[in-house]
C-alpha cells in the first residue's frame, strides 16, 4: 500500500483502477521560419478554432451549472485573445523567426511565469489557465489531441488538470481524480466540485511510480490517496 497526502478538492470517497492522464509529447519545432505571414496565419485559425471550442465548454456549463461555474470559460476566451498575450506570440514569430508552435509556448511560458510570481493565492492559479489556452493551441496547430478514451469507470491520475481537459472527459466514466499539482483555488478545482466528483489535488507522488490499472482510493475529504489499499487500510476494505 502507497498513501499519498494532498489538498482536499472535492469531497466524497472513490475507489476503482487508475488510468493515467499523459501528455502527448510534442517536441519543439526549432527551425527558424522564412514566411512568418503564413505563420501568423496559422495562429490567427487556431485561436478561432480554440475560441469555437471554448464557447462550446461555455454553453456546456451553463446548461449543467448556471453562469457562475460557465465564467471560466467566459475568461479563458478573453485571455485567448488577450492583445498582449497574442503580441508575445507574433513577437517571436516575427522578430525571433519562431514556428507557430515554439511561439505559443514561448508566450506561455512568460505569461503564466508573470501570474506564478503573483502574491495573490488566487492570480497564481491563473498561470493554469494560461497553460490550458496554449495548450490546445498547440493541439490545433499540430493536429494533435490529447484526450483520454476511457474503456471503463476510472480514477484519472495525472501531473495536472486543465479546465478543459477536465471538462472534455467523459464523466460518466470518472471515478475520481487525484493530481499532483492544483489547489482549491484553481479554475480546475471549482468545476470539479461542480461535477460532484472527489479529488485531491497537490499530492506528492512521481507520476512515473504509479501504473495503470492499479487499484486505489481517493478520499476528497481527507486529501488523501491511497494505491492498493489492504487490510490494515481499515477504512478501506470495505471498498475491496
Amino acid at each position: 500500500m502507497k498513501k499519498y497526502y494532498g489538498n482536499a478538492t472535492s469531497g466524497g470517497i472513490a475507489v476503482g483502477k487508475i488510468k493515467k492522464l499523459q501528455r502527448i509529447y510534442i517536441p519543439d519545432d526549432l527551425h527558424k521560419i522564412t514566411d512568418t505571414a503564413q505563420e501568423r496565419k496559422r495562429i490567427e485559425d487556431a485561436v478561432c478554432m480554440v475560441d469555437q471550442r471554448l464557447e462550446l465548454l461555455y454553453k456546456n456549463v451553463l446548461q449543467i451549472a448556471g453562469e457562475e461555474n460557465a465564467e471560466i470559460f467566459a475568461m479563458h476566451r478573453m485571455i485567448l485573445k488577450d492583445r498582449e498575450y497574442l503580441e508575445q506570440i507574433y513577437q517571436c514569430i516575427e522578430g525571433e523567426k519562431e514556428s507557430a508552435v515554439k511561439a505559443v509556448r514561448s508566450a506561455e511560458a512568460v505569461a503564466s511565469e508573470e501570474f506564478r510570481q503573483m502574491p495573490d493565492d488566487y492570480m497564481k492559479e491563473r498561470a493554469i489557465d494560461i497553460v490550458d489556452i496554449s495548450r490546445q493551441l498547440i493541439e490545433v496547430l499540430t493536429n494533435r489531441e490529447n484526450d483520454v478514451q476511457l474503456e471503463e469507470p476510472s480514477i484519472i491520475v495525472a501531473e495536472d488538470l486543465t479546465p478543459s481537459q477536465t471538462m472534455r472527459l467523459n464523466r460518466d466514466m470518472v471515478l475520481a481524480f487525484a493530481a499532483k499539482r492544483g489547489s482549491r483555488n484553481s479554475h480546475t478545482a471549482i468545476l470539479i466540485r461542480m461535477l460532484k466528483i472527489p479529488a485531491v489535488l497537490g499530492l506528492d507522488f512521481d507520476l512515473a511510480d504509479i501504473r495503470d490499472q492499479e487499484p486505489a482510493c481517493v478520499d476528497g475529504d481527507h486529501g488523501t490517496f491511497v494505491i492498493d489499499p489492504d487490510e490494515e487500510a481499515g477504512q478501506f476494505e470495505v471498498y475491496k
